[in-house]
This record gives structure tokens, sequence and C-alpha cells, in this order.
């Protein structure tokens, strides 16, 4: 019979219905979005004062107290990659760093050198 479409079997229907699950789970994951992480300036002290990031992630530094305050890179691992300095900020102000590759960096306060802290990126 020519023109005449063939109904699908149920052994057909069921193999597609099963296969769609399987369709969905084969999708790669998708990227997952950078984050702002948040750093606190504290009674002269990073709250938290270590941080552990993602790669491509960023973080915000607020002083909530009323002497200005920094963070500014001192050393880094791998030795080379760019060190960060935010400058002086004061109460209630905010400076953000981007941190586009892995690696350790310990910071401290510019004029407060026992204020310290260390951003790790994964």
């Amino acid at each position: 019979m020519q023109g005449v479409l063939a109904m699908p079997s149920r052994r057909h229907i069921l193999r597609a219905a099963l296969a769609l699950p399987g369709l969905w789970l084969a999708r790669p994951p998708a990227a997952a979005q950078p984050r702002t992480h948040e750093v606190g300036m504290v009674l002269f002290s990073y709250q938290p004062a270590r941080i552990e990031i993602a790669a491509g992630d960023s973080v915000r530094w607020t002083n909530s107290d009323a002497i200005p305050h920094s963070a500014t890179a001192a050393q880094s691992d791998p030795a080379g990659a760019p060190l960060f300095d935010t400058g002086l900020f004061g109460k209630g102000e905010s400076r953000e760093v981007t941190f586009p590759a892995p690696g350790r960096f310990a910071y401290a306060c510019r004029r407060h050198p026992a204020m310290t802290g260390e951003v790790i990126v994964r």
C-alpha cells in the first residue's frame, strides 16, 4: 500500500520513551556562573580571614571599621601570579577583585600588617 503510514508499534513507542531521559542526562553541564564572595573588615580583622573560591570568581571586601583599610597581596603561589591592591578605603566602602586563574594569595592591610587573610583560588 503506497502512501499509507504505518502505525508505530508499542515496542517503538516504549523504546523512544525510555530514550528521552537518557538524552536529558547526556547533555553537558552548564558552566558555573562567576560568583562574588563577601569578606568583611571588622575590628581590625578580615571575616572570613581565609576564603576558597573558583577561578573567575570575585572577592568584595567591605570596610565596617571607622579607620581606612586595604586588602594588599604580599605574595602569591604560583610565584609571579599577578598581585592585587585595593588601596585604602573607608567605613561603608567596598572594593572588588576578580581572580581569573588558580593560586593562593596571602594579603594584609597596608596600615595594619597584623590584619591578614588569604584567598585560595581553585
